[in-house]
C-alpha cells in the first residue's frame, strides 16, 4: 500500500494543497470547528467501525495511506492548541488549531481513520494552561506531527505491517 505524506508542514514550510482552496474560505470550518471542540460524545463505536472498513482497504494495491494537515484559524488564545504557526489553510503563519488527518483512501472512497489535534510547544510546556482547558492527561506531552500520526495508526496493526513509514 503505497503511502502519502502531504501538506502537514512537517519539513517547515511546505503548504497544503487543496482541491477545494478557492470554494471554501475560513468561515465553512466553523460547523467543524465547534463540533470538534465542544462534541461530547463516545467515539468508540464509530471508530470500530472505521477500522472494519479500514482493513478492507488496507493490501489493496490502489488503497493509499494520505496523512495530512489541517488548519483552523483562530482570534482567540482560550482554545485549545490555538498559537501562532502555519495556517495550511492561509499559506502563512497565523493564529491557529492545527490537526493531523489520516485518511484511507482508494479512488473515489476516502475512509478517515484519525484526526488529532496538534499541541504546540507553547502548550505542552504549560501544564495548567492545559488542565483548565481540560485536555486529558494522555495528551498532555509534546509530539510532532509525524509522532501524531504514528500514534494515529496504532489501533490499525494491518497498516503498520503493509506500509513502510520513515519520516527524516
Amino acid at each position: 500500500m503505497p503511502f502519502i505524506c502531504g501538506g502537514a508542514d512537517w519539513a517547515g514550510g511546505t503548504q497544503e494543497h487543496r482541491a477545494d482552496s478557492g470554494a471554501h474560505g475560513p468561515r465553512s470550518l466553523r460547523p467543524a470547528d465547534h463540533f470538534i471542540s465542544d462534541g461530547l460524545w463516545d467515539g468508540a463505536p464509530l471508530e470500530a467501525e472505521l477500522a472494519k472498513q479500514a482493513d478492507r482497504l488496507i493490501g489493496d494495491p490502489n488503497a493509499f495511506l494520505v496523512i495530512d494537515g489541517r488548519s483552523l484559524p483562530k482570534k482567540g488564545v482560550h482554545s485549545v492548541g490555538v498559537a501562532p504557526q502555519y495556517a495550511s489553510i492561509l499559506g502563512k503563519r497565523a493564529n491557529c488549531q492545527t490537526l493531523v488527518s489520516l485518511t484511507l483512501a482508494r479512488q473515489d472512497v476516502p475512509i478517515a481513520v484519525g484526526l488529532r489535534l496538534f499541541l504546540p510547544e507553547s502548550w505542552t510546556s504549560d501544564l495548567l494552561r492545559m488542565a483548565r482547558a481540560g485536555v486529558p492527561e494522555p495528551f498532555r506531552r509534546p509530539l510532532t506531527k509525524p509522532e501524531i500520526a504514528l500514534e494515529e495508526i496504532g489501533p490499525f496493526p494491518n497498516i503498520k505491517r503493509s506500509i513502510p513509514v520513515a519520516f527524516p
